[in-house]
């Protein structure tokens, strides 16, 4: 409020919309992939080497390389002078930060805060969740676009996906009747051969025979 009222009194201006105005004219660049404005240009070009991927500052230990100068100051710091000055309170451990303290803590309290959203499986830490999720990609390739439920067979996704549709392929040729699977058809057609729908163990008798 009162850098609202300097600039009025400077620049002569009588409401605070002459003084946004001004404010707006003085963001004069912007990136023109997000949007995002910036008062100068140096701060807009630095930003622009996020979108480029162009990594120009590189650790002279290590050659690893950064978009931002403070990136490169926080990985020196981290990896090459060995400082951890974050302690667990539980432990003593030490780390690098507060962010990494509290993904150590979880490992004390036992909570799971990460959770799969397919087989509703929990995890301690995100990249373990994303692991997860690699793993079930590569067992399951075929993924029902409803549900989520993955299938290792595209036939088999196509099946399951007759729960959501509600379609039923298989109908009864006497009666009409329809069924999503074709073991539901050959059960029901057993009942109009006058056949007793029987249990597992006949079932097994009638294929031996």
């Amino acid at each position: 409020m009162f850098f609202i009222l300097f600039l009025m009194q400077q620049n002569d201006y009588t409401d605070e919309e002459q003084v946004l105005s001004f404010l707006l004219k003085k963001i004069e660049y912007h990136c023109s992939v997000c949007g995002k404005e910036f008062p100068h240009a140096y701060k807009l070009e630095r930003h622009q080497l996020i979108h480029t991927g162009e990594k120009p500052y590189c650790c002279s230990i290590c050659g690893r390389g950064f978009n931002q100068k403070g990136n490169l100051k926080t990985h020196y710091k981290r990896i090459h002078t060995g400082q951890k000055p974050v302690l667990c309170s539980q432990c003593g451990r030490g780390l690098h930060t507060a962010s990494s303290l509290k993904l150590h803590e979880m490992r004390h309290s036992g909570k799971r805060l990460f959770v799969c959203s397919l087989c509703r499986k929990t995890f301690r830490i995100h990249s373990y969740l994303t692991a997860h999720y690699q793993t079930i990609i590569k067992d399951t390739p075929f993924m029902c676009s409803v549900c989520g439920k993955g299938y290792s067979r595209a036939e088999d996704l196509k099946v399951h996906h007759r729960l959501h549709t509600g379609e039923r392929p298989y109908q009864c040729g006497e009666c009409g009747k329809s069924f999503m699977y074709r073991q539901g058809l050959r059960q029901h057609q057993r009942t109009h051969s006058g056949r007793r729908i029987g249990t597992d163990q006949e079932a097994i008798m009638e294929w031996l025979l």
